[in-house]
């Protein structure tokens, strides 16, 4: 896989074994680097571009830059959601469990 620029990268919410409630993990796409932020707030996430082909070239590496980080993403989903399985099918089976005499 080529080196992405590195503008892009994400997050994963997921349930921990401490979490009462369970609940499915969610990614979020981040915006990882920017440069300057215009007068209104928005960040600026190229360099200066003077030509069409600069334009053409940098967008290419920002829909590269979303691909790499989608395919990690999805994998990143996707290890989330096997441990929030592995955590409530471990919860399920203790309350399966007969308590010890006495209880």
């Amino acid at each position: 896989m080529s080196k992405t620029i590195g503008r892009f990268s994400y997050d994963v919410q997921q349930m921990g074994k401490n979490h009462q409630i369970p609940f499915d993990p969610v990614i979020q796409l981040i915006l990882k680097h920017w440069g300057r932020v215009q007068n209104d707030g928005a960040p600026c996430i190229s360099p200066d571009l003077a030509t069409e082909e600069e334009i053409s070239r940098y967008i290419e590496d920002l829909k590269d830059d979303l691909d790499a980080v989608g395919k990690k993403a999805k994998s990143a989903l996707r290890e989330a959601r096997a441990r929030t399985k592995a955590i409530v099918t471990t919860r399920r089976s203790a309350k399966d469990q007969p308590l010890p005499d006495g209880e």
